[in-house]
């Protein structure tokens, strides 16, 4: 059995006002050739969330997402940042995009710059993005081995398949090519609801135990940040075995250890604790973090709100799944030999590109200043291209004019900012007279800020 677990805008005020609104614009232009794409959501509140199944690392296992989405992973695959074999179960992260929506929450760039230092747009069939941990540290695909995706896709056909390479700021072509075949589940599976266990509740306080020795060592807690805000922890013997449990070893006690190190592990309130000592070697056993007094009082309180977010998270990503939960008509079987970003992807064709140097009207409660910080999405090629425009590019604003288009932002406070394709059709006449000229476009602002994945889901597919 897979445990299931989901792991689970800032913005700076500006430095120039007015006019030096122009001023930002070209110097940004005349760097952004020398500029790296980077992953950058546009809000943490509604990125997309990770959903993440623990496997035995020393076993062949497949794992099934709610979406139809699927792993193949081999025994024996995953090794340390040493390159040594891992044995210990290893948390695999994945979350997919299909969606303008799930672009635009990722932040993720859809733009690849060529050798030549041109940019072609991507239009994608699927992407996903897969990470790897045990016991909190990152782990790694062996050299000269895979593991499969097997992706669902709205989408038929052969895409070259990409990779995101953070250091170089771009995508790089994947040597194969991504085939789509008939999905057999399509159609005929239901909606499922979430999986069960599929988010983290947080760890119930455990009160101190006066029948059994408190190890009172120098421990340091700063690495782990769930433990690192709970004020005093007495830690205790959590193992079984009478002949580990430090209570029946006092020279545990006496002895003067060089080193205690604290590590998680799979089970909640449980973590090794090894003491290292340059004379007798290493004394490791399992130990929980207790409290007492107004300590466990005041711990007790914390968990009552921390559970009552947990069950709002878990009722949000309930809707996240079943939003996600579409059981693509296609499937795209896919070799990965490392982990981070993949993608599924073609050129957009721009032969019929239109240029105007626009500028966004987000309305009067957004100061002049601020509104250099924001970003503006351009959905277009069927939603399958969502292409960010910050506001060094305004200039070169550029779409299809005979393509569904709309224009989305997010702005500082979570609102969003709308242009659709009724408003593309009614002002098409307006925009072409101002063909390579200024145009501002007047954005509708909503209401109520988006507090979540599945606001920006809603609101962005029903926008025209």
């Amino acid at each position: 059995m897979h445990k299931s677990i989901v792991y689970p805008l800032l913005f700076i005020a500006a430095l120039f006002l007015g006019s030096c609104a122009n001023q930002v614009r070209n110097a940004a232009l005349q760097n952004s050739s020398l500029e790296k794409y980077v992953v950058a959501p546009p809000s943490t509140q509604l990125d997309v969330p990770f959903i993440a199944k623990t496997v035995a690392s020393d076993q062949a296992s497949k794992i099934t997402f709610a979406s139809g989405s699927s792993i193949d992973i081999p025994a024996g695959i995953f090794v340390d940042e040493n390159n040594q074999p891992v044995t210990k179960p290893v948390d695999l992260l994945f979350r997919e995009f299909h969606t303008a929506a799930d672009i635009i929450a990722s932040g993720i760039p859809m733009k690849v710059r060529m050798e030549e230092g041109t940019e072609e747009w991507m239009q994608t069939a699927g992407m996903f993005e897969l990470k790897g941990f045990c016991e909190g540290k990152e782990v790694k695909i062996a050299a000269g081995k895979t593991l499969n995706v097997n992706l669902v896709s709205n989408v038929d056909g052969d895409f070259p398949f990409w990779y995101f390479n953070p250091d170089s700021g771009n995508w790089e072509l994947e040597s194969q090519v991504s085939t789509a075949v008939p999905n057999p589940n399509f159609m005929s599976a239901p909606v499922l609801d979430m999986e069960e266990g599929a988010a983290v509740p947080p760890a119930k306080p455990i009160e101190f135990d006066p029948s059994k020795p408190a190890l009172n060592f120098d421990i340091n807690v700063k690495k782990l940040p769930e433990l690192a805000n709970l004020g005093r922890i007495i830690w205790q013997y959590a193992g079984t075995d009478a002949k580990k449990d430090p209570a029946n070893h006092e020279w545990v006690f006496r002895h003067n250890w060089d080193d205690a190190i604290i590590e998680p592990t799979i089970t909640p309130n449980v973590y090794h604790l090894t003491l290292v000592s340059r004379d007798s070697g290493e004394y490791m056993i399992p130990v929980c973090p207790n409290k007492a007094g107004k300590d466990l009082q005041r711990a007790k309180a914390q968990y009552t709100q921390l559970m009552a977010e947990y069950e709002k998270g878990v009722a949000m990503l309930k809707t996240r799944e079943q939003t996600v939960t579409f059981q693509g008509a296609f499937m795209r079987s896919l070799q990965v030999s490392g982990f981070g970003i993949h993608n599924c992807d073609v050129f957009y064709n721009m032969r019929n590109s239109f240029h105007v140097m626009a500028d966004f009207d987000f309305g009067e409660s957004l100061p002049v200043n601020v509104k250099q910080l924001v970003t503006v999405f351009l959905i277009t090629g069927d939603s399958r291209s969502v292409i960010t425009v910050p506001f060094s590019a305004w200039d070169n604003f550029r779409f299809n004019i005979n393509e569904k288009n709309k224009i989305v932002a997010i702005l500082p406070d979570n609102k969003l900012a709308i242009f659709d394709y009724n408003d593309f059709k009614s002002q098409l006449g307006e925009i072409k007279a101002a063909s390579e000229q200024r145009y501002v476009f007047k954005m509708r602002v909503l209401d109520k800020p988006l507090k979540s994945f599945s606001d920006l889901n809603h609101v962005t597919a029903d926008a025209g």
